[in-house]
This record gives structure tokens, sequence and C-alpha cells, in this order.
């Protein structure tokens, strides 16, 4: 088990396949899965990760796709079997899913029967973040004059310090951000790109506590601005131009122009909201969240996630 009582790595993980570099037969089998993706209309949503990938059905991860290498002999599906527990009555059998290198079309057989487990999880567990989560994700397959486009999910670094002594540079803390994402009109442009660090806040307990608004501004704050962890920022850049080179070459951005290799990238803070009421503790949480990351960017987006989603391309 990893220990946080030492400082982050020195070489983080940066999220690519290295796809061109694949054997045919298993680049054969990816773009297969993507198709599958792609055809289920929203239904499905992918996302790259550190030479594996991730599918995903209304937010919960349905499977993961791994031993991903120019190496490889074949690479393995796995399922999390928490889907199959149940807390009302007997816990579901998942004898009846291939094994991890079985062939790929005989996984492809068994996605709707898993689907239903799935669905049957999330009726008695509150999954409704990662479903508003997913559906933007998805979002720029649905709509290809959406506003947004949405490059990751779930981003994943290592940060120096520990969540109640983020200045301890001899400890540290793996941070996640819900969402990178991006204005499609600005991926039309040479300029400098802007790429949102994106917190989706869904409901009025979500904005206070261990996870507030304020936490949230200071994982960012450090992630994007703080020079000891320049070298996790360079991750997530490297991590969003490799893994967009290799979402276009696969048809998971289509309608989304732009070459991300080699071009400038400014990291900005966003947080959406759904669910949330205009109380005092929100005012409160904005006011130091601004307080947090004014010194860096002086207007601080706050979405509105049905507005967000539904929002058009500006021409």
């Amino acid at each position: 088990m990893a220990t946080n009582n030492v400082p982050p790595p020195k070489n983080h993980k940066i999220r690519r396949l290295q796809y061109d570099r694949l054997k045919t037969g298993m680049q054969s089998s990816i773009r297969k899965i993507f198709d599958t993706v792609i055809s289920s209309k929203g239904v499905l949503d992918l996302q790259i990760r550190y030479n594996y990938f991730n599918l995903y059905f209304k937010g919960g991860s349905q499977w993961k796709v791994s031993n991903i290498s120019p190496r490889s002999r074949g690479m393995q599906i796995v399922v999390e079997t928490k889907y199959f527990d149940r807390k009302h009555g007997i816990d579901k059998d998942f004898s009846w899913l291939p094994g991890p290198k079985d062939p790929l079309n005989d996984w492809l057989k068994t996605l709707s029967r898993h689907q239903v487990i799935l669905n049957g999880w999330f009726e008695e567990n509150d999954n409704k973040e990662r479903q508003l989560q997913h559906k933007l994700s998805v979002n720029h397959l649905l709509h290809y004059n959406s506003k947004w486009v949405i490059l990751d999910i779930e981003y994943e670094a290592w940060l120096h310090g520990k969540k109640k002594e983020k200045k301890n540079v001899n400890t540290r803390r793996g941070c996640k951000y819900d969402l990178i994402g991006v204005k499609r009109s600005d991926l039309m442009t040479s300029k400098t790109l802007p790429v949102y660090v994106m917190e989706l806040k869904q409901g009025n307990g979500s904005i206070t506590g261990d996870s507030s608004i304020t936490s949230h501004a200071e994982d960012m704050q450090q992630l994007i601005y703080d020079k000891a962890d320049v070298r996790a920022k360079n991750a997530l850049l490297d991590s969003i131009r490799l893994s967009f080179s290799e979402k276009q070459t696969l048809g998971l951005l289509p309608n989304v122009s732009g070459n991300l290799l080699g071009r400038e990238i400014e990291l900005m803070p966003a947080f959406i909201l759904e669910g949330v009421d205009n109380t005092p503790d929100l005012e409160d949480q904005k006011s130091k969240a601004d307080e947090i990351l004014s010194a860096y960017h002086s207007d601080i987006p706050w979405l509105d996630y049905d507005k967000m989603i539904n929002a058009k391309m500006e021409v």
C-alpha cells in the first residue's frame, strides 16, 4: 500500500495509450471498443488512463481495459465486483462473465446483461453526481455544436502535503479533479488554449465539509500555480495533449478541430453547480474560493449545470 509520508513521485504518470506504437491486432480491438462507445449514443463513455482505459456506464466503471503496450501479448478486461453486491437481498452472481484474457467479442456480448447489474447497484447507492458527470462527458458526442467539450474526467494527481498540512513538502496526497474541459470555439483558434480544471458540486450538502468548494479551490491553486508541483502540472498538460490526439484518431472527438501537440495551454479553474441554492453558505464558499484564486484569475467561472449542458458553441 502506498504511503503518503513521502514526497510526490518525480515521474508522474501520463494518460495515453501509445496507440500508434501498438501491434495491429491490439489497435483493431481498441478501435472496436471505441466504435462501440460512439455507436451507444451517450450510453457509454470512455476515458484514457496510463496505458489502460475505462469504459463507463452512467458514471460507473463497467470495464477496465489494461495491459496495453507495444510489447503486450494481449489486453485484459476486468470489472469492479462491488457492483454485484446488494444491500438488500442476495448478491448477484458474476461467474458468467468472461475471463480477463477471453476474446473481446465474448465481452461485448455481455454488455447489456452487465448493465442490468449496474442499474441494480445504482438503485441502492447514490450515483447522481457521477451520472451528471457522465452526461457532461458525452454531450459533445451527441451535440456537435455543444459549447463545451470534456476532455477527461476524474483526473488524479499527486501533490505535496497531506490534506491538513498542504505545505509539507515531505508528504503527499492524491487529488481528484472532476472534469477537464474546453470551449469548442477556443479549439478552433491557434491562440493559447484555455483548459478548465473543473469541480462539479451537486446539491447543497456538497459545498461545505471536508470536500468543500474552498478545499477544491486550494487543490486547484496548488496544481495549476504552485511551482513546487510543476511536475504534476506538466503531467496534466502532456496527458491533455496526448489523449486528445488519440481520441481524435479513434473517433471520440467528432467535429472537434485542432491539434494540441506543441500548442500552448493555460490551465484555469472553474466550478459547476447543480441543485445548489443561492444560500449564505454558497456565497461564503464562493468568496473564499475567489480569495484563494484571485491572485491568478480575477474572474472564476461559476457554471450552472443545466445551462452548461445545453449551451451551444459561440459563433
